[in-house]
């Protein structure tokens, strides 16, 4: 006899909640150290469309792979630690849901 907004908030929710809180933040981190299809699609217009793979690529081909290697540290980095986080949420949301 409930709604289905309460079941649905019951029910489904419960079990689904991990995964889905999960594969975001594992979509952003993997997105975040996405190289190859971003310098393909992304324009590069200055000031306005700089990605961070379109200022590695330009900082390779300038001769500046100090800064490019810089830079994709800090993205290695990043989509590593959302990687962290995502099994942290994981476990956090499953040991409070199981």
């Amino acid at each position: 006899g409930a709604d289905p907004i309460r079941i649905f908030r019951t029910v489904y929710l419960p079990v689904v909640l991990s995964a889905a809180v999960s594969s975001g933040i594992r979509s952003f981190g993997r997105a975040v150290g996405e190289f190859g299809s971003i310098v393909v699609v992304a324009g590069n217009i200055p000031f306005e469309t700089l990605t961070a793979p379109i200022y590695v690529f330009g900082e390779i081909e300038s001769g500046a792979p100090e800064s490019a290697a810089a830079v994709s540290l800090a993205l290695l980095l990043t989509a590593l630690s959302l990687h962290v986080i995502a099994r942290v949420v994981e476990r956090q949301i499953g040991a409070r849901h199981a």
